[in-house]
């Protein structure tokens, strides 16, 4: 995904950084049935969970400048973007973002 998807939903340049490797990780990973889950992502959350899944994904993802919050705060974006698809997604994003 590139970045510029990402920014003409209204995320700043960083953010759709962030977003565009999460996204190409998970497709790398074959990780998106796994977001999709209604139990998604167990006990911890993102940012403590010890799922297998989440463990492989570490493997492909090459941003490296994540804090404990933004990490959380990406997931829980590739989470909206695998259950709505990224027509449901968009739609949701530029409800919600300030034009």
């Amino acid at each position: 995904m590139e970045p510029i998807k990402f920014i003409e939903l209204g995320y700043s340049g960083e953010e759709a950084l962030m977003l565009s490797d999460a996204y190409s990780a998970i497709t790398n990973a074959g990780l998106w049935e796994y977001f999709m889950m209604p139990s998604t992502p167990g006990k911890g959350g993102f940012m403590f969970s010890t799922d297998q899944e989440l463990v492989h994904l570490q493997k492909f993802i090459k941003y490296d400048g994540h804090s404990g919050g933004s990490y959380g705060m990406t997931m829980r974006v590739m989470e909206l973007i695998a259950k709505l698809g990224w027509e449901g997604f968009c739609s949701l994003s530029k409800k919600n973002r300030p034009q």
